[in-house]
């Protein structure tokens, strides 16, 4: 009877482990499954962060783009300004180099005024007679035209007061146009000068603005290798 027990006992535990073996597989098997899966979400994760990191550094990388386009385009402005007042400087140049001339020539025939008025007075007070001022009205055919051969004396102060007036009027205001030129050439290299710092500072702030471009060029190709 002890015998038949412990028969019965062998084959109870043998069929007991054939029935946990499959449990035991099945029970790995999921394991293995969530792992697997765990790893696929981690996967995908990493993938989303990579993908939105690469779209922010797109983005970044297309902001520095417009900021460059815009400083080009400031650039172009700022280079065609300057050309435009080196143009303008040369004219101006040329203007006052012109207006010295004038004032020269004013100024020359002012002193042969000058000169034939006390040539004129001499001559008068040397000569104090009607011969002397018959000879002085056809020596000068300007003072004739003018005196029509009836003047005396006073006429003839009126006439070179008159005439030396004028150019000193004439020579004042050369002088004036002549300041007047030159403090609008000195105004023009202000602004100048002003345009050509403010190109070398858009210089440097593109020159920035592409190395800055040219890192995120890197950062994505980067990202894009991973």
């Amino acid at each position: 009877m002890k015998r038949k027990f412990t028969g019965l006992t062998a084959i109870g535990l043998s069929a007991a482990m054939l029935v946990v073996q499959p449990l035991s597989v099945y029970a790995d098997e999921d394991s293995d499954i969530a792992y697997i899966q765990s790893q696929q979400d981690e996967t995908n994760s990493d993938l989303a962060d990579l993908e939105n990191q690469i779209t922010d550094l797109e983005n970044q990388k297309q902001a520095i783009t417009d900021q460059i386009d815009s400083y080009n385009s400031q650039l172009v402005t700022t280079i065609a300004s300057i050309n435009s007042l080196d143009d303008q400087i040369t004219q101006q140049e040329a203007d006052i180099k012109q207006t010295v001339q004038d004032l020269k020539n004013a100024q020359q025939k002012q002193n042969q005024q000058k000169e034939g008025i006390s040539k004129r007075i001499k001559y008068l007070y040397e000569e104090g007679d009607n011969g002397g001022w018959a000879s002085l009205l056809l020596s000068d055919a300007n003072l004739g035209l003018v005196m029509n051969g009836e003047a005396d004396v006073q006429s003839l102060y009126n006439y070179d007061r008159d005439e030396l007036a004028s150019y000193t009027e004439t020579t004042n205001q050369i002088e004036q146009l002549k300041q007047q030129e030159l403090d609008q050439k000195s105004s023009l290299e202000v602004m100048k000068k002003e345009q050509e710092a403010g190109k070398a500072q858009l210089e440097d702030l593109l020159s920035q603005a592409q190395a800055q471009s040219d890192d995120y060029d890197q950062q994505i190709s980067n990202a894009n290798d991973l």
